[in-house]
């Protein structure tokens, strides 16, 4: 019987463990550091983290895009700057996006100095027009990354046309629990654990 409490709570423990693989950026606020008068599009900036890609493809101009993707226009590299803000402490290993085709766009991370460091690159897509996902139009294929731990994401402009556009970014990752909340867990478990054997 003790055996079977034991195992109870391992697996509440585990349970209690955020799963991996999500995206973690899903539904998160998005803000404009700098460069608000160069974003012309009506979407709200939500829309790229809302989980929903565009068809591949979709023209730059479309009402499709124009409804559901930030659009900027600016002649100067790192002129506009987007946030994400995770919320919580975030790592990560894995990002997709999409993103005009001619555009190059730099994604980076709060470190733990309080400096962003380059994550991604979102480079020129080298196949398709318009709205286009990266690294592979399959709009499901991540690209790997070295993990990272943040609570917040920057996207910037690279280079390009001069005529910006972001539809959708995920990012693949888990959310840390805070110290307290394994502390807290562990040790309602184990009390639990120490009752029943009293």
């Amino acid at each position: 019987m003790a055996r079977q409490w034991q195992v109870g709570v391992l697996m509440a423990l585990v349970s209690a463990a955020p799963a991996l693989a999500d995206n973690v950026a899903l539904n998160k606020p998005v803000s404009i550091i700098s460069g608000s008068g160069s974003i012309f599009s009506t979407a709200p900036l939500g829309v790229v983290t809302d989980g929903a890609f565009l068809s591949e493809a979709t023209a730059y101009s479309s009402p499709s895009a124009i409804n559901n993707a930030v659009h900027w226009n600016t002649t100067f590299a790192g002129a506009v700057t987007l946030e994400i803000d995770l919320g919580v402490m975030c790592t990560i290993d894995g990002i997709i996006a999409q993103a005009d085709d001619n555009d190059s766009l730099l994604v980076s991370y709060l470190d733990a100095n309080n400096i962003f460091q380059p994550l991604y690159n979102i480079a020129y897509a080298s196949t398709g027009l318009g709205f286009v996902t990266r690294p592979n139009a399959d709009q499901v294929t991540f690209a790997d990354l070295a993990p990272v731990s943040t609570t917040k994401i920057r996207i910037t402009e690279a280079g390009g046309d001069g005529y910006y556009g972001i539809s959708e970014l995920q990012l693949r990752g888990v959310a840390i629990p805070a110290p307290g909340a394994v502390t807290a867990i562990s040790a309602a478990g184990l009390l639990a654990l120490r009752r029943r054997r009293a």
